[in-house]
C-alpha cells in the first residue's frame, strides 16, 4: 500500500516537472528501451516506462526481425512505428500512416528525434476503398473513425484514404 502511494507520488512529482508534457524522454524499459519520445498529455508516462501496451510490444518483438517491412496503421504519435523502425533496422522498412495532421507533425517529430531514416510517415487513413472520406474524432487524440460517405454527420476532417493494396502496389 504505502509502495504504491509512494510510486504515485513520484510518477505525479515527474510528470510535473522533469518529464511533463512536451518534453522528450527516453523510454526506459520494455523492447522500445533507448527510444526518445516526445511526451503527449494523452498517454502520460506510459511510453517511456514501456508500459504502453505491453502485449503488442511483445507481438512485434516475436514476430518483426531486421529486414522487414511493417506498417503501422493509425500510427499516431508513433509509439508502435518508432519500436517497429528499431526491429526492422537499417535494412527493413516502415511505412506509418496517420490521416490528422496536427498528429502527422508529432509522429515525424519522434520519427526524427531519434533518426531513423527507415520509417514513411503516410498521411492517408486506410480503408477497404480509395478516395476521400470525413473522419470523426473520437474524444481524444488516440481514436476516431473514417466514415464511409464524404459528408455523413460527425465528420469534421476530410481525409484521403487508400486500402493497403493500392499503397503497396503504388510504391512498387
Amino acid at each position: 500500500m504505502i509502495l504504491g502511494s509512494v510510486q504515485q507520488f513520484i510518477r505525479l512529482v515527474l510528470q510535473a516537472t522533469i518529464l511533463r508534457p512536451g518534453a522528450v524522454g527516453t523510454v526506459l524499459r520494455g523492447p522500445a528501451r533507448g527510444i526518445r519520445y516526445r511526451i503527449f498529455s494523452d498517454y502520460g508516462l506510459a511510453p517511456l516506462l514501456g508500459r504502453w501496451e505491453p502485449s503488442a510490444q511483445r507481438l512485434m518483438e516475436k514476430h518483426i526481425s531486421p529486414g522487414c517491412a511493417a506498417y503501422d496503421i493509425g500510427a499516431n504519435h508513433g509509439v508502435h512505428t518508432l519500436l517497429m523502425a528499431k526491429l526492422v533496422g537499417r535494412l527493413g522498412h516502415v511505412y506509418a500512416f496517420e490521416p490528422i495532421p496536427e498528429i502527422m507533425a508529432r509522429l515525424r517529430e519522434n520519427v526524427q528525434l531519434n533518426g531513423f531514416s527507415n520509417v514513411t510517415c503516410v498521411e492517408l487513413a486506410v480503408g477497404d476503398w480509395t478516395g476521400s472520406s470525413s473522419f470523426a474524432r473520437g474524444t481524444d487524440s488516440s481514436s476516431g473513425r473514417l466514415l464511409r460517405s464524404g459528408s455523413l454527420p460527425g465528420g469534421d476532417l476530410s481525409v484521403g484514404v487508400t486500402t493497403l493494396d493500392e499503397y503497396v502496389l503504388g510504391e512498387g
